[in-house]
């Protein structure tokens, strides 16, 4: 059986990557290492040696995995360019979403909702663009989401994605793409179904990429 292997910094994550594998029509085996230390750390002092160090232990404790899946978007740039040096696996949350996306629109807001991920998330963006070399590239704009965070550190999760959910509906006349920084932003499409179909959040499609590179 093959195994995917999850770095999350927030326990969150678990049920919805888990959620996301039972819903196959085969098995995945999935092991999860949350290291919340990491993205508290990033926060407080960017993206250090230190922090590079301590995210290769933490992702050591899953070299038994086929691949593994970097859920924190702030890290994930980090934790892909460690894979490259160390021939590993390692797949970032948002890659699959970002490139879905910036095909998808010409004004696309980008959701957050702490900063730390905000410079990862654009850089990448701007990444794919180059890479596809199109005539037309798209606007993009950052949309900080207040408030959100604080409600996802009291462990209000409903509130947090409610609170998401409010920015969307404040943006939805502005742009025609969105997309969300991170993978716990993904339940706010739950309350904005009429912008659904405009919105891209990434724990699905990290998963959908991360099959195809398992059965290739």
């Amino acid at each position: 059986m093959k195994q995917i292997g999850f770095l999350h910094t927030s326990p969150v994550h678990i049920k919805t990557f888990n959620d996301l594998l039972q819903n196959l029509p085969f098995e995945i085996n999935a092991i999860h290492v949350v290291a919340e230390s990491l993205l508290e750390d990033a926060r407080k002092n960017g993206l250090s040696g230190r922090i590079k160090s301590e995210l290769i232990k933490h992702l050591a404790a899953l070299n038994q995995s086929d691949l593994i899946i970097c859920t924190c978007s702030t890290l994930a740039d980090m934790a892909e360019q460690v894979g490259q040096e160390r021939g590993q696996p390692i797949v970032r949350v948002d890659r699959p979403m970002i490139e879905a996306a910036v095909l998808s629109g010409q004004k696309i807001a980008v959701l957050y909702t702490v900063e730390s991920t905000l410079q990862p998330t654009l850089a990448l963006i701007d990444a794919v663009r180059l890479s596809l070399e199109a005539e037309i590239q798209p606007v993009v704009t950052p949309v900080y989401c207040e408030g959100a965070w604080e409600l996802f550190e009291r462990d209000d999760i409903e509130g947090y994605a409610k609170n998401v959910a409010k920015w969307l509906d404040r943006s939805a006349t502005q742009f025609d793409t969105f997309i969300l920084a991170q993978a716990s932003m993904a339940s706010a499409v739950d309350y904005v179904p009429h912008l659904s179909e405009k919105i891209f959040s990434s724990p699905q499609l990290a998963v959908e990429y991360a099959l195809v590179r398992l059965f290739d």
